[in-house]
C-alpha cells in the first residue's frame, strides 16, 4: 500500500490546502493561477479553515468553519 502521509508542518500543509481550495475556488493566488484575485479577507478565512482543518481534522462541527462566499 503506497504511504499516503503528508509531509511537512502544520502551517506549510495547510497552506497546500488553501492552494487546492483557491483552485477549486477558480481564485488567482500567485503567477500562473487564472481566475479572480481574492481580496484579504477571502485569502484570510481561507488559511484559517484550511489551518483549522489540518489541526483538528475531526473537528467538524466544532469551532468555526466558515463559506468563503460573500457576506460570510
Amino acid at each position: 500500500m503506497p504511504d499516503t502521509a503528508v509531509q511537512g508542518s502544520v502551517e506549510e500543509i495547510a497552506y497546500r490546502l488553501f492552494q487546492h481550495v483557491a483552485f477549486a475556488e477558480k481564485k488567482g493566488i500567485a503567477a500562473g493561477y487564472k481566475g479572480e484575485s481574492p481580496d484579504r479577507e477571502w485569502i484570510l478565512k481561507a488559511y484559517t479553515d484550511c489551518l483549522f482543518a489540518v489541526r483538528r481534522p475531526s473537528g467538524r462541527g466544532e469551532g468555526r468553519l466558515t463559506p468563503y462566499g460573500k457576506g460570510a
